[in-house]
């Protein structure tokens, strides 16, 4: 019992002597599950480039949706525009050169 209190009292000095080791320098630090030390600096790089290339991946997504819906709604334009004109009997056809898509 006088042991396995000794061993726990140990034990924790060890674990706060590691921390206390870990933050008085910043830069390096032992990873226990890999057995190799952990450079903050670059792990910081690799999260912020992989943060930055899921947003250029995401905005990429947005511009194809966007792309096509921009293409739905000419096509849309050119179905009214017929239906319309084929309603009135008016011999004009319309298309979605008509629609300044630039304002949409």
């Amino acid at each position: 019992m006088i042991l396995t209190s000794l061993r726990s009292r140990m034990s924790e000095a060890a674990d706060a002597a590691m921390i206390e080791a870990a933050d008085a320098d910043g830069r390096l630090r032992d990873d226990p599950l890999t057995d190799r030390p952990v450079d903050a600096a670059a792990a910081a790089e690799r999260e912020r480039s992989a943060k930055a290339a899921k947003l250029a991946a995401q905005t990429a997504n947005a511009m194809v949706a966007v792309q096509g819906q921009l293409k739905l709604r000419g096509q849309a334009a050119d179905k009214a525009a017929h239906d319309a004109n084929a309603e009135a009997g008016a011999p004009v056809k319309a298309s979605s050169m008509m629609v300044n898509t630039k304002q949409l």
